[in-house]
């Protein structure tokens, strides 16, 4: 059984939740293979699977960890996307493998996912934001 690390109280650590934003470093593409996909790319997430490994194996439960990688994405199209969607719809574009290229509010809004309207504020649930770029 794996030690649970602890607070500077003494207390177990509570259960993480995490998040990952960013290009390449974040997702890839990967061959499809022949049984699965119907021949298209898939996105993988490596660094974000090492990241919930090394966590746990120090005894950090992880209870969530989004990943929101886009594959030659470039910071001012990702900043277009933070500023009108929720980093679980950046998620689930990523798992989509959307391109972010296009209008941020077009490509929400192809895909049936909420546009916020921007500069409005709303709460993530998340303890921690890696943006890696």
């Amino acid at each position: 059984r794996k030690p649970r690390a602890r607070m500077a109280n003494g207390a177990p650590a509570r259960p993480l939740r995490l998040g990952c934003l960013g290009d390449s470093w974040v997702s890839d593409w990967r061959p499809p293979t022949e049984a699965a996909h119907d021949g298209r790319q898939v996105i993988t997430s490596p660094l974000v699977a090492g990241l919930r490994t090394g966590l746990e194996q120090r005894g950090f439960p992880v209870e969530r960890l989004l990943a929101a990688g886009f594959p030659g994405g470039r910071a001012d199209r990702i900043l277009d996307y933070v500023q009108v969607c929720s980093l679980q719809e950046l998620a689930t574009l990523s798992e989509r493998g959307c391109s972010i290229k296009n209008d941020a509010a077009e490509t929400l809004r192809f895909e049936r996912l909420a546009v916020r309207r921007l500069g409005s504020h709303w709460q993530e649930e998340v303890d921690v934001l890696l943006v890696l770029l």
